[in-house]
């Protein structure tokens, strides 16, 4: 056809379009050694995740003993007679601390201190071979609200006969702790708790090995 005339557009509308260039510059072509196909190691295998399991299994284990080891260190002991003698010569008052338990057997603390309902209570924590926590409490005609928070709100559950006195046995089934009471025969004496997250044993043993303090003298009478 005619020069200048698009044959394809045969009204002759338009031009023809102008030979594309090809600029080689604005191609990349790589450069360097071809990079290197993912490791088996990294694409994961059973093997690999076994070795993994196995590498927190053993931080896991290592973490429980370390743990455990902590809640095994020996707790501070106090000397609960020295300390009963000290504080009945100050107060006049027979406060009582354990004379001959067994092996295995530590006091932790002891001290005077005033209980939530405010009556002043004397106060050792003991704890048996098993590490179970057992505290004796006594306090002057306490109230009854203070009974009830010494036995942790225990349920009466008949008596029993130690040291050839009558203690009164409670329960609180809720906590898993026991308690053993002994009340004072009259006004201006002690009532005395023994209260434990432990077996009724050894609540019994730690009462049973309760001994009062002479008003001014060295210790709990033997």
């Amino acid at each position: 056809g005619p020069p200048g005339v698009d044959t394809e557009n045969p009204s002759g509308a338009g031009l023809a379009a102008p030979p594309q260039v090809r600029d080689d510059r604005l191609v990349s072509t790589p450069s360097g050694p071809a990079a290197a196909p993912p490791s088996r190691y990294s694409m994961g295998s059973a093997a690999n995740m076994v070795r993994s399991l196995v590498v927190i299994g053993v931080l896991v284990a290592a973490y429980v003993a370390l743990v455990t080891r902590s809640d095994r260190l020996p707790t501070p002991t106090v000397d609960a007679v020295a300390l009963a003698a000290a504080q009945s010569a100050q107060s006049n008052q027979p406060y009582a601390a354990a004379v001959g338990l067994p092996a295995g057997w530590s006091a932790e603390s002891a001290i005077l201190t005033r209980m939530a309902d405010g009556t002043m209570t004397w106060q050792i924590v003991y704890r048996t071979p098993a590490n179970d926590p057992v505290a004796v409490k006594q306090a002057v005609d306490p109230r009854r609200a203070w009974l009830v928070a010494s036995t942790a709100e225990g349920v009466e559950q008949g008596t029993v006969t130690l040291g050839g006195s009558t203690w009164r046995v409670f329960r609180a089934e809720d906590k898993g702790q026991v308690a053993v009471v002994q009340e004072g025969p009259g006004t201006g004496d002690l009532t005395t708790v023994v209260l434990g997250q432990a077996p009724q044993a050894d609540v019994e043993a730690l009462a049973a090995a309760l001994r009062p303090s002479p008003v001014g003298g060295p210790g709990p009478t033997p």
